[in-house]
């Protein structure tokens, strides 16, 4: 039997090995099972995903910007503007040319 301590510290390293899972797949996969999670509303799962997806140094900057976008749609979709915009803000500074960028043109000001 497992003491209570020792499962919690289990659960928690499941959490945070199943938050990117999905690396054994292509980026362009690892994308569209993210973008799958949004619509059916699980907002933490596609959040993970697009997260595990911008920050990884192997991520072509393509997909990195349309992480971004997509996380903070997730972040705008549950409400928490705070941190749509923040996300926003990081698509817009690192991305300052993209298509992705181009498509807060008109969003972040309603976010401010």
């Amino acid at each position: 039997m497992m003491k209570p301590f020792a499962t919690i510290c289990l659960l928690c390293l499941m959490v945070a090995v199943t938050s990117c899972a999905t690396r054994r797949m292509s980026h362009s996969s690892r994308l569209a099972h993210a973008k799958q999670l949004l619509v059916q509303k699980d907002y933490t799962g596609c959040r993970d995903v697009f997260r595990c997806l911008a920050e990884a140094e192997s991520t072509p900057p393509a997909v990195a910007a349309e992480s971004l976008y997509w996380m903070a749609e997730a972040y705008a979709a549950e409400g928490d503007f705070t941190n749509a915009y923040r996300t926003a803000k990081r698509l817009v500074w690192d991305y300052p040319s993209g298509m992705w960028t181009a498509r807060y043109s008109g969003k972040m000001p309603l976010w401010n």
